[in-house]
């Protein structure tokens, strides 16, 4: 039997519970406020067998004056740390409010992290209308966009991220622009076509943008074949273009959409809108890699090989989402060291 825990909001009123039921046995956790309780109260009494079997409260919230006592059940558990109740939870389903303000960060990586474990993740609504259908089946997209609307109202430090993004990327670009020069010369020398390839991908939220790359590929690369994965030895990458790509010298061109805004230093890599929608289908909460602005680098691109298939594309995201899930300005420059690394070392592929 799982830990179900209660969190609250700095306000006792409002105070969420995670609550312990049965239903044709499985057990269900649930994160509410005591005034939705009473509707779960209300629906379970209706049905005498569906009995709720044990009612948990963080401490903070031990004394709201919200009464969720059943007849003939014992005092309540009393927890403290949300990381417990994500540790030890086996729910066969949990239930989460669709308030707001109940939904604060650290509550909804939890429920985002238990519905990636494989437990079924609902709203309260969609529970009362028919619990039974809400067991074993992905997170609804009611759910995907509840939870990742409150992580994106809540991104921490998002000023001081956009300064470092500012201040790195116009000193890189200073930087770097004779090599844009040099570059240039060497693409057009080596193959026909533009020096720059400018393709729509993906930014915060979904918002399309056109990123900017140099030419690494035949002009015609996807002419037959529509949108599809590079391959590390992909024969339509050009000579200049395998050195840029090993050297990541082709991205140089981003730290242009890092200074207007549309990506960042770190963060997950833009994705196009063809290969989002494929993963998203796919992966249970793929799209919180959009909570944040994409990045010039990040942690997947420093601890994950070139993802060029589908089921590497997977094992990527919960690199992103390790990402998302711990950000700081600190984890931001040791991700930028170790990509300064991995170019002198040639690492890229």
């Amino acid at each position: 039997m799982m830990n179900p825990i209660l969190t609250s909001t700095a306000n006792e009123q409002t105070a969420t519970l995670a609550i312990y039921s049965q239903i044709d046995s499985p057990s269900v956790a649930l994160i509410i406020a005591p005034s939705e309780f009473r509707l779960v109260q209300t629906a379970l009494h209706q049905k005498p067998k569906e009995a709720i079997t044990r009612i948990h409260f963080l401490n903070e919230c031990a004394g709201s004056g919200a009464d969720t006592r059943l007849e003939g059940e014992p005092d309540p558990h009393v927890f403290s740390r949300l990381a417990e109740f994500v540790a030890a939870c086996d729910a066969d389903m949990l239930v989460i409010s669709e308030r707001r303000d109940l939904i604060r960060r650290e509550v909804a990586f939890a429920a985002i992290e238990l519905s990636l474990k494989g437990i079924p993740v609902c709203t309260l609504a969609e529970f009362l209308a028919a619990p039974e259908l809400r067991r074993g089946v992905a997170p609804s997209p009611r759910v995907v966009n509840h939870l990742l609307a409150a992580l994106a109202a809540a991104q921490p430090d998002s000023r001081a991220k956009r300064l470092v993004d500012v201040l790195v990327g116009s000193l890189a670009l200073l930087v770097t622009l004779p090599l844009f020069a040099l570059i240039a010369v060497a693409i057009r020398l080596d193959s026909p076509g533009p020096v720059f390839f400018v393709q729509e991908r993906l930014g915060r939220l979904r918002a399309p943008f056109f990123c900017f790359k140099f030419r690494t590929m035949r002009h015609d690369a996807e002419q037959g074949t529509g949108p599809v994965w590079a391959l590390p030895d992909d024969p339509r990458i050009t000579r200049v273009g395998r050195f840029l790509r090993r050297s990541r010298l082709d991205e140089l061109p981003q730290l242009i959409n890092v200074v207007r805004g549309e990506m960042s230093i770190v963060g997950a890599r833009p994705i196009r809108r063809h290969f989002a929608d494929q993963l998203a289908a796919q992966v249970p909460f793929y799209d919180i890699r959009f909570v944040q602005k994409p990045g010039l680098t990040g942690w997947a691109q420093i601890n994950h090989s070139y993802s060029s298939t589908f089921a590497e594309q997977i094992e990527k995201f919960y690199y992103d989402y390790y990402y998302i899930r711990n950000y700081s300005i600190w984890l931001d420059l040791h991700i930028i060291l170790f990509t300064v690394g991995e170019m002198i070392r040639m690492k890229g592929t």
